[in-house]
């Protein structure tokens, strides 16, 4: 009396997802667009030395990564920081270097006089400085991610940089 309907069978797509290279990697891209935004709009500021340095961490794991190293995560930023100094070649870890110098420094500025910035529209040359040096830092900060993107792998396993 009833007729059985046939059954439509769904195929079932295995999308592969990132891997954790291009996670991080775009992580660092994210936070270092959003740093971008911030400074443009000419906001944030006690936050932005944070996002810059946060993009530097998410790159440094995007290196480890893709040297098939796992990042150590035992004393947090610290231990991934150490472990990416020993591994890493000495012109990629001079970049890191320059980078969370110019970050820190941002960051010492910023806590200085923070309080004077209350009144947005009082622009001064110390605020106007700061806002030269965190374009500066931004821009080291892209071609530091810039560079870690462009990795390439030799059959040894050593990473070579293109340009």
């Amino acid at each position: 009396m009833y007729r059985k309907r046939p059954v439509k069978r769904l195929k079932i797509i295995v999308v592969e997802d990132k891997t954790d290279q291009e996670k991080a990697l775009n992580r660092a891209k994210d936070l270092l667009d959003e740093a971008d935004r911030w400074l443009e709009q000419d906001i944030g500021h006690a936050r932005m030395p944070d996002k810059f340095r946060d993009a530097v961490m998410y790159a440094m794991e995007s290196w480890l990564h893709r040297q098939k190293i796992t990042p150590a995560r035992g004393n947090g930023r610290h231990s991934m920081t150490g472990q990416f100094m020993e591994a890493a070649p000495e012109r990629l870890r001079q970049r890191v270097h320059s980078a969370l110098k110019k970050i820190s420094m941002l960051q010492g500025q910023t806590s200085v006089f923070a309080a004077g910035w209350a009144l947005k529209n009082q622009l001064d040359g110390r605020r106007e400085k700061w806002r030269r040096d965190a374009a500066t830092a931004g821009k080291q900060v892209g071609a530091l991610i810039h560079l870690i993107e462009n990795v390439k792998q030799t059959p040894e396993g050593r990473a070579v940089h293109d340009g």
